[in-house]
């Protein structure tokens, strides 16, 4: 079957006695995509979608004059377009999900009351039929705590190796694993005081602590690969696979930045803000070999990192510093302390500004977007299609400083805010899509 004859079952009813009015498709519809087709009369107008080759049976009680019919013909099924065959019901385009209709591959017109002229083709559809908001998916998040554990000493970093179990390191040298038997704690031989961890494989991890840069496992103990520069104790570490082994780049408390590996160590530059010891560690998104895009919290500066060469740029508005920051869809993105949101690609562009201030982590969300939490007890999504979604607050839980991904869950990292409740590790779990 042709599409133009799966199209020919389209009938349009004119209120004129008992007649009805057939009129055929236009012949240059496109075999197997979606068609919206609006029925524009004087008191408003209708929009319904269907498939070309679905046969759609429209049937229409219009008066006999004064009707226009537009037609839309697209090369991607309906499926694309977030659609149903039927009655498409127009929403306000501040709802979560809502979308518009693409540029069509051809554009059609019809007068009914001049249907023996047949269909006239448009140069671009009408400017309110692309403009009307319609439901789609929505992308935002809810969340679900699903467990709570205290956990004491203070955690200084986590690290999620595999989706089943994440690795809590915390002052003093404890290491703590929790999986689907609960939390407990881990001994090793060799314990760095840790500030930061990330995972290569389930059985190794790279480790940023005092002395410098250990790798290792919680299970089988960790070594002391690299001393930190001049004896410094390492903040942070960034890093991911090349055709010669892990590069690892790191930031040390006297705010030395460093290729640790592979080879051997190569300082890249110094951060401005010496006389700020109290600011947090640097923080760094690894873009691939080579490529790093690093914060300096305290100042306004961001840092370009490519080979070994070290470029120090401003984002040209007032941000008291980067202060949490992470890859995303082979770009950084950095959250300021006061909120702005920032993407390093080929340039840098703010992406908005929710007012969250003291953002911690960024964590990509798979899609094309991120969420990222703070001390203010916040979970913070932003979706490519939609933007910034509507903001989260765990408030019994205000200050988050860590989280990572295990699996399909959030396990965050929380400070203790009082003497009689102690650090957690609290499991959250995105269960649906909002409203």
């Amino acid at each position: 079957m042709t599409s133009r004859t799966a199209i020919a079952a389209l009938l349009f009813l004119a209120a004129c006695g008992s007649s009805d009015r057939y009129i055929p498709p236009p012949p240059e519809l496109l075999s197997g995509g979606a068609i919206i087709w609006a029925v524009r009369q004087a008191d408003g107008v209708q929009v319904y979608a269907g498939t070309a080759d679905d046969r759609p049976l429209l049937s229409v009680d219009v008066p006999p004059r004064g009707v226009v019919l537009e037609l839309l013909s697209y090369s991607q099924p309906l499926e694309a377009l977030g659609l149903a065959p039927g009655l498409v019901t127009p929403v306000s385009s501040d709802e979560c999900g809502a979308r518009t209709l693409p540029t069509p591959a051809r554009a059609f017109e019809l007068e009914v009351d001049e249907a023996d002229r047949g269909w006239r083709p448009l140069d671009a559809p009408s400017a309110d039929l692309l403009a009307m908001a319609y439901a789609g998916p929505c992308p935002c998040w809810d969340f679900e705590v699903v467990e709570e554990l205290p956990l004491e000493p203070r955690i200084r970093a986590l690290v999620s190796p595999a989706p089943d179990h994440v690795f809590a390191f915390t002052e003093g040298g404890g290491i703590w694993r929790l999986d689907e038997l609960g939390l407990t704690q881990v001994s090793t031989a060799a314990r760095p005081a840790a500030w930061w961890a990330i995972a290569e494989s389930p059985e190794r991890l790279w480790v940023a602590g005092t002395q410098g840069l250990w790798v290792g496992h919680p299970s089988t103990g960790f070594t002391l690969r690299n001393r930190g520069p001049r004896g410094d104790e390492l903040r942070v570490v960034a890093g991911g696979p090349t055709d010669e082994g892990w590069e690892i780049y790191g930031m040390t408390f006297e705010g030395i930045f460093t290729r640790f590996a592979p080879g051997d160590p190569v300082e890249l530059g110094r951060k401005d803000a010496l006389n700020n010891r109290t600011a947090q560690a640097a923080r760094m998104a690894w873009l691939g070999p080579g490529q790093l895009v690093a914060s300096e919290p305290g100042t306004l500066y961001t840092y370009l990192v490519s080979g070994e060469t070290w470029e120090k740029v401003s984002v040209g508005v007032e941000t008291r510093g980067l202060m949490a920051m992470a890859p995303v869809d082979g770009a950084a993105v950095g959250v300021a302390l006061v909120g702005q949101v920032f993407r390093f690609d080929d340039g840098v562009v703010e992406l908005g500004a929710p007012e969250l201030a003291q953002p911690t982590v960024v964590l990509p969300t798979g899609d094309g977007g991120f969420i990222y939490t703070g001390t203010g007890g916040y979970l913070q999504q932003y979706h490519p299609d939609f933007g910034f979604c509507p903001t989260r607050y765990l408030l019994s839980r205000p200050r988050f400083l860590y989280m990572v991904w295990a699996g399909e869950d959030l396990i965050l990292g929380s400070l203790s805010t009082a003497v009689d409740r102690p650090g957690s590790l609290v499991r959250v779990r995105p269960v649906r899509a909002l409203p």
